[in-house]
């Protein structure tokens, strides 16, 4: 009789160690859903800041679209009533009458580069509007070797273009004997491959294979305290002010860790 009762104690003790494990399940962190539009050349940036974004908020899934356009696509898009479609997008130029709203996150510089075997390193402001006018054709005349300038712009509906417009040639109309590039990396190798070529990119984008040029002897760099001539503030832009995730995402930009990001490429906001 003990020992059908020991039996008994020991076989109910091996069945509750035969019972499966109780799980615990982790809720799966919410989805947090965000849809941008970039011109050409800040979509590396916009990239780079979502990566960054997920990495520091693991507390929550970032769904994160990024669609490039041109400038007046975005700018009509973000600004239009169609609500399927991206209603912020980040650029290097915004008019400043737009009613639209619109908060800094970095400042560009824009690069003037030359292929690395032209000697001329340096230009003055009214060398280069003087050459993108068309009024000044040989390197010759700015201290360099004879040879006939290829002058290189980006197309009229680049943000890239509209800033370059603003910084150095104000109202001045770009010759229309220019070469005209669809991208950055077009304007790069173009400039890459010729010698007496001229061209000019944001500084986010600069590659080792052409050289930039100093501007009134200045030249663009990340670490210039901001006297370089040719610089384009970088923009978020919406239809009205964000709310929920994009103002969250919006704030980190200009936030200690977002711009830490952003110096990468550019110049970080002012503190």
């Amino acid at each position: 009789m003990r020992w059908g009762r020991r039996a008994f104690v020991i076989l109910g003790l091996a069945l509750a160690a035969c019972q499966p494990p109780v799980l615990s399940i982790t809720p799966a962190p919410p989805t947090i859903a965000v849809q941008l539009l970039s011109t050409e050349a800040t979509a590396p940036l916009a990239t780079e800041l979502a990566a960054a974004y997920q990495a520091e908020n693991t507390a929550l899934r970032f769904a994160f679209r990024l669609t490039t356009t041109t400038y007046t696509n975005l700018l009509n898009t973000v600004g239009g009533a169609d609500a399927a479609a991206a209603r912020f997008g980040i650029s290097h130029h915004w008019p400043e009458d737009s009613p639209l709203w619109a908060a800094p996150i970095a400042l560009d510089q824009i690069a003037v580069v030359v292929h690395p075997e032209n000697p001329v390193t340096n230009l003055s402001l009214a060398d280069v509007q003087a050459i993108y006018q068309g009024r000044i054709v040989n390197w010759a005349a700015v201290g360099g070797e004879e040879g006939t300038i290829t002058v290189v712009s980006r197309e009229p509906d680049s943000a890239t273009r509209r800033g370059f417009q603003k910084t150095a040639l104000g109202d001045r109309r770009i010759t229309l004997n220019a070469r005209l590039a669809t991208s950055s990396a077009a304007v790069l190798q173009i400039v890459q491959e010729d010698r007496w070529a001229i061209g000019y990119v944001s500084l986010g984008l600069l590659s080792g294979d052409v050289r930039p040029l100093g501007i009134n002897g200045i030249e663009p760099r990340l670490d210039q305290p901001g006297d370089y001539p040719l610089q384009a503030p970088i923009f978020v832009v919406g239809a009205d002010d964000p709310q929920g995730a994009y103002r969250a995402f919006f704030a980190w930009m200009q936030s200690s860790s977002g711009q830490a990001v952003i110096a990468r490429r550019y110049q970080p906001l002012a503190e």
